[in-house]
């Protein structure tokens, strides 16, 4: 639920103790704000073709998307451009649904309020290295304008040297130019190996949304980027400077209010800033319902010029002085004036608490025996699902469902009474992990058909929720079921 009183135009009044939160509806797995998306390196399921066009340099796109492809690097400043190759790809939007059960279930585009016209703002598509928490943005580049079909990108993407990225894209829910890190989002599964001139092509990336959530919110009032309603008994405004200490040629600065742990935004103001100098200001004006004890007050500069506030800006935050950040500020019942943000502050870094993408990892067995019990010329899946296939299901459809894979031959087990699989998924979603045989000595690229060895990691259908880290340990034991 979005905070829900507006004044003005930019002034968004966050309720309480914000919550509700910023663009997120809840942190259950179930969530909008917390789903990540599917990465199946293909469509999306129902949701249409990924054909989306055309990709001319990085530039517009056929079929309603157009891409900016910016290119910019945030290593806390710049990257020599000592390597650079190029990622290419389709990024789709697909609807998700849970039923009664607990399980997920696709919705086709054409069983939609939305079936002629995307509801929703601009893809950020990103190529990062690094953990969660101390990524650094190597390129990006923008999907402006999405279609329901899929729309392609390429990207540009630079290294100090040869090395491996992680692919990924986030969703502007709400169409309101600031991403926040409850987005859904989605990731290409396999590292990506970038050299000088290399080009990597079909890194595919589905993004899912939880259709419920989101047409609660549409139907409300929301569909992009407005607010409206509520009351506040004790309003507060926080106001300022925000002052952009490098030169500027274009794109707007924000301040922002995030909680301590860097989550958010819940509340801002977006404005375009004047020359001052070498540099550039504009004024901010942010309201809140107070008391809310501490949060952190964030600047960020759209310095790709994309047209979003995203993490690949260059950031900054409220000082107490030149380059000494004065975070965090204690909001209680007063207004709080005079603040100064400085961008960019430190390395300029986001430090937003984003999880894009975490690991699994683990092991397949086959239950008292070993892999060459198995029927002649077998082959063994293991797969982090968006839906659990609740009969039969080809290969195929199996890994359009898959927000990453393995596959082992008999060539790949024989003699083995293990097998270890690492799985990329998104972080902060649920994934339902299961292993598969398709059972020799001609697989008919179906599995799951009775007399074929299946597993799960748990009873409960093979749910697992992805969380904020990687984890290991996961153990399938396949067992086979008449």
């Amino acid at each position: 639920m979005r905070n829900p009183l507006l004044l003005g135009s930019s002034l968004l009044l966050a309720l309480g103790l914000f919550g509700c939160g910023d663009k997120d509806w809840g942190t259950d797995s179930g969530s909008v704000g917390e789903d990540g998306g599917s990465t199946d390196g293909g469509s999306g399921g129902d949701a249409g073709g990924t054909d989306g066009g055309s990709v001319d340099d990085g530039g517009s796109v056929d079929d309603g998307g157009s891409v900016d492809d910016g290119g910019s690097v945030d290593d806390g400043g710049s990257v020599d451009a000592s390597v650079t190759g190029n990622v290419q790809g389709t990024v789709t939007v697909a609807f998700y649904t849970t039923d009664s059960a607990g399980d997920r279930t696709t919705i086709a585009w054409a069983d939609t309020p939305w079936a002629d016209a995307f509801p929703f703002g601009a893809i950020f598509v990103s190529a990062t290295q690094g953990d969660p928490g101390e990524m650094r943005y190597r390129g990006d580049t923008t999907i402006s304008s999405p279609s329901i079909a899929g729309d392609p990108y390429s990207m540009n993407v630079t290294l100090p040297k040869d090395g491996a990225v992680h692919v990924w894209a986030t969703l502007d829910l709400q169409a309101d130019g600031i991403l926040s890190t409850s987005e859904p989002l989605g990731l290409y599964p396999a590292e990506v190996d970038v050299s000088d001139g290399s080009e990597v092509t079909n890194a595919d990336i589905t993004i899912l949304v939880d259709y419920d959530a989101f047409y609660t919110w549409w139907s409300g009032g929301g569909g992009g980027g407005g607010g409206g309603g509520g009351s506040c008994d004790n309003p507060v405004t926080l106001s300022g400077t925000s002052s952009i200490t490098l030169p500027w040629a274009g794109g707007d600065v924000a301040a922002l209010l995030y909680d301590e742990g860097n989550n958010g935004p819940y509340a801002w103001d977006r404005q375009t800033p004047v020359t001052v100098g070498g540099g550039a200001e504009a004024p901010f004006s942010i309201g809140v319902c107070g008391p809310v004890g501490n949060m952190n007050l964030r600047g960020a500069w759209d310095s790709n010029g994309n047209g979003l506030i995203d993490p690949a800006d260059m950031w900054g935050a409220v000082i107490s002085k030149p380059d000494t950040e004065a975070n965090p500020v204690d909001i209680e019942t007063s207004d709080l004036s005079g603040l100064e943000i400085q961008v960019p502050l430190g390395d300029g870094s986001s430090g937003l608490n984003v999880v894009p993408f975490v690991s699994f990892s683990g092991e397949v067995k086959v239950t008292d025996g070993v892999f060459d019990d198995l029927d002649p010329a077998s082959i063994v899946y293991v797969a982090a699902l968006m839906y659990r296939p609740d009969s039969d299901v080809t290969t195929e459809t199996l890994f359009r469902y898959a927000y990453d894979s393995h596959t082992w031959t008999v060539a790949d087990f024989a003699g083995e009474s293990s097998l270890s699989f690492h799985l990329w998924v998104p972080g902060n979603t649920l994934v339902y992990l299961w292993a598969y045989v398709d059972s020799g000595p001609t697989p008919d690229g179906i599995v799951n058909q009775m007399g074929e060895p299946v597993a799960s990691v748990n009873p409960d259908a093979g749910r697992v929720p992805t969380g904020t880290s990687s984890t290991s340990g996961y153990l399938l034991s396949l067992n086979s079921f008449e």
